[in-house]
């Protein structure tokens, strides 16, 4: 997992926590709002409307992609991509925004998907003295002690991405953005749509 280069930004992932949200999102949007099922969400989308959240603009840039997952989570269920040890780890992906260099990487049962990502986080923001990163976690599932932790890194800016506008206040260290705009986006629902 040794760079070569120097990443301008890091965005760690929860899977679950993603594909929890991200079926949620669907089952939701399809049965309440829009009367018919969804299609899969396109995880490409997805993560350039990240980017673009966090506050980058088109252009050249390399963005770190950790996705952390407990050994049976094997696929993402509400997008494509989805086989997340198959077409994701080891992978890069060039759009607009950049290009995204992806690393899946099991717990294997030592630990929970939520808190290996904030560990990692720790562990890389501070080893590779990243100045941007992105938590795509549940930070209310974390150990306190592992939130706390991250706070501690001055060099880093984190962002907080979820769908509890309350996590705002509860997590004042880091800045929050709402997970639903770039999920939504995914899945090619517009303005429109929510009329």
């Amino acid at each position: 997992m040794k760079q070569k280069f120097k990443a301008d930004a890091a965005i760690f992932i929860d899977a679950a926590y993603l594909d929890r949200t991200g079926k949620g999102l669907s089952q939701f949007f399809s049965n309440n709002v829009l009367g018919h099922p969804l299609p899969k969400a396109d995880f490409g989308t997805f993560i350039n409307s990240i980017a673009f959240q966090m506050g980058f603009e088109p252009g050249e840039r390399n963005i770190m992609v950790y996705l952390t997952r407990e050994g049976r989570e094997e696929k993402f269920t509400f997008c494509t991509p989805s086989d997340l040890a198959e077409e994701f780890h080891d992978n890069c992906y060039r759009d607009s925004m950049g290009q995204f260099i992806f690393w899946s990487l099991p717990t294997l049962g030592h630990d929970t998907s939520c808190n290996a990502a904030l560990e990692l986080a720790q562990f890389l923001c501070t080893e590779e003295k990243t100045s941007l990163a992105a938590l795509i976690v549940d930070l209310n599932e974390c150990p306190p002690r592992s939130v706390e932790n991250l706070a501690t890194i001055k060099e880093t800016q984190f962002i907080s991405f979820s769908m509890n506008p309350k996590d705002g206040e509860t997590f004042p260290n880091f800045r929050h953005e709402e997970l639903g705009h770039s999920l939504l986006n995914s899945f090619g629902i517009t303005p429109k749509d929510l009329k």
